[in-house]
């Protein structure tokens, strides 16, 4: 062998009977190969000649990582030892990675023009798998250590093997599978609360796809079947070819610091006497729905104030008042959905918005069913209640939750100095005139006409009738 290595067919067929590949590259941007073995082209999976460069686009190129230290490393070493080694990660035809040991050196090219990179190459593919795994072992075992009084659940997802810690099957019971498809068996085991399970099986496997995550917050079933509040610590190791190996998961019991926040929370966006949402969540929600609506959409909000609230105060003290105002809310929060917003937003007055409405009669119905609860309510057994209300539709009155209530509220002052006890839908009419003219009221046929074009309605003469 001289000049770039093979001199006659004979040492070509020598060197296509060894067991690893012989390279000859020139020291040029693409690593054009000059000679290549068959062990080297079969090491790759591409027909002797089917290559000509390392970093040849048109195949893909066979080396995607530069050597370790890169070129100048490799001179200086050949430079001072007469060769240089390194492990180099190449890319196979059909796409997996293949680790070669290699060993290069200068040799002069056949015509003698310049010195070309010419050395071998061994697959140590097996080996670096091995290595990586124990790499990989040791990571988890030292996990385990320090977090042995947690949790935890050991994935092998090359066996379909699980280990579940001593204390996790002591906090959450024995009845786990012991191997098996892993995100299957996350989406049908009933340990995860049902709620939360859509979000951690979205998060599994965007983790075992290599992205990188945060802890999260799951709800899981300790043995007794009740839930607790667990942040989840998970770690992914992943193979030579790049695929998801092993997941570890650590869980920690966050339970009462957890529901410590969110009945913090709770107070915060809460009324405290009620337990309805106050005015400043209300307007946030409802502002939050508006956005994201389009013009086609409907929605209606109430304004609702209870009559003659006052003298209630005034007569039987404040404490009775306290209770009216709890009955009522309980009155008005079974009247409507649980998606409805309904909350007290001060005093004696509430909000309720309800979306996506069908027509016009179900608002009415709806404003019927509210005067007939408040007329049949106990009153705390003290005196005769009523409430009167005052209605704005989405889009036609008004985009945002400030200009529906704006406008539900000049209605329900219409309702109350028309007799109260009843319920108004605002109109351009009640715009036009003071909300506390005395002996107001507005016809049903203007009513209809505010609305008919924004919302189907059957008939919305009821609308308009004094309750």
């Amino acid at each position: 062998m001289s000049g770039s290595g093979i001199e006659n067919l004979e040492l070509e067929r020598l060197a296509d009977s060894l067991a690893c590949g012989i390279l000859c590259c020139r020291r040029d941007d693409s690593l054009t190969i000059a000679y290549a073995n068959g062990p080297f082209y079969r090491m790759l999976g591409f027909a002797p000649g089917e290559v000509t460069a390392l970093l040849d686009e048109r195949t893909g190129p066979v080396l995607r990582e530069a050597p370790p230290g890169g070129r100048d490393r490799i001179a200086r070493e050949i430079a001072e030892r007469g060769f240089a080694g390194m492990e180099l990660r190449l890319t196979r035809k059909d796409g997996r990675r293949v680790w070669a040991a290699c060993r290069v050196t200068l040799c002069r090219s056949r015509d003698g023009g310049r010195d070309d990179l010419c050395g071998f190459l061994v697959d140590i593919t097996q080996t670096k798998r091995a290595q990586d795994e124990l790499v990989a072992t040791e990571e988890r075992y030292r996990m385990i250590l320090e977090h042995a009084a947690d949790p935890i659940v050991d994935c092998d997802l090359k066996t379909g093997r699980f280990y579940y810690s001593p204390a996790f099957l002591s906090k959450f019971g024995q009845d786990f599978p012991g191997g098996g498809d892993l995100m299957r068996d996350l989406a049908r085991i009933p340990l995860i609360y049902e709620a939360d399970r859509k979000r951690l099986l979205r998060d599994a496997r965007r983790l075992l796809e290599g992205e990188s995550l945060d802890d999260g917050e799951f709800r899981f079933r300790v043995r007794s079947g009740s839930y607790i509040w667990c942040n989840v610590h998970p770690a992914v190791f992943f193979d030579g070819q790049g695929g998801a190996s092993r997941l570890i998961v650590v869980l920690s019991d966050i339970d009462r610091r957890k529901k410590e926040a969110i009945s913090l929370r709770r107070q915060a966006e809460h009324d405290l006497l009620t337990g309805l949402y106050n005015r400043v969540t209300a307007a946030n929600r409802i502002d939050a729905v508006l956005r994201q609506s389009t013009r086609d959409e409907r929605h209606a909000l109430f304004v609702v104030d209870i009559d003659n609230f006052k003298t209630v105060n005034d007569r039987f003290g404040h404490l009775r008042g306290d209770e009216l105002i709890v009955e009522t809310a309980a009155v008005i929060r079974g009247l409507f959905r649980a998606e409805d917003v309904v909350a007290r937003i001060g005093g004696d007055e509430f909000v309720i918005f309800l979306r996506n409405i069908a027509s016009v009669d179900l608002i009415v119905k709806k404003a019927e069913n509210l005067g007939r609860a408040f007329r049949e309510s106990a009153g705390c057994g003290l005196c005769d209640i009523s409430g009167s209300i005052g209605i704005a539709f989405y889009p036609q009155d008004g985009t945002s939750y400030e200009e529906l209530f704006r406008k539900a509220d000049a209605a329900m002052y219409t309702a109350k100095n028309s007799g109260k006890g009843s319920f108004r839908i605002y109109t351009q009419e009640i715009e036009d005139l003071s909300p506390f003219s005395e002996g107001f009221s507005f016809s049903a046929q203007s009513t209809a006409s505010a609305v008919s074009s924004g919302v189907p309605s059957a008939g919305t003469e009821s609308s308009a009738r004094s309750r």
